[in-house]
């Protein structure tokens, strides 16, 4: 798993999804990051992924919550640096 502007990991086989990359764009603020699977209904990948910035309200997948995982939950300082908050054990291995 890599985290960061750059996000990425293999196919999670455990929890039904197919790998993952990602690239956020370069920001000069502290932004939150989540990553949630959510039901193909939302996302044909299974994927939803929410960036708040500042004072922004969070966004959240608009998915029962039965139906939606927390995968990864970190932070990006201004300058990019992140730091992992949470990571689902099935995606921390992939």
């Amino acid at each position: 798993m890599q985290i960061g502007e750059l996000i990425s990991w293999g196919e999670v086989p455990s929890l039904g999804l197919p790998a993952f990359e990602d690239i956020l764009p370069e920001s000069g603020f502290r932004r939150e990051v989540k990553i949630y699977k959510v039901p193909t209904e939302l996302s044909e990948t299974r994927y939803f992924v929410s960036v708040k910035e500042g004072a922004q309200p969070e966004e959240v997948p608009p998915s029962l919550i039965r139906e939606t995982d927390l995968l990864v939950h970190f932070t990006l300082d201004a300058s990019g640096q992140a730091q992992l908050i949470y990571g689902h054990p099935a995606v921390r291995a992939a």
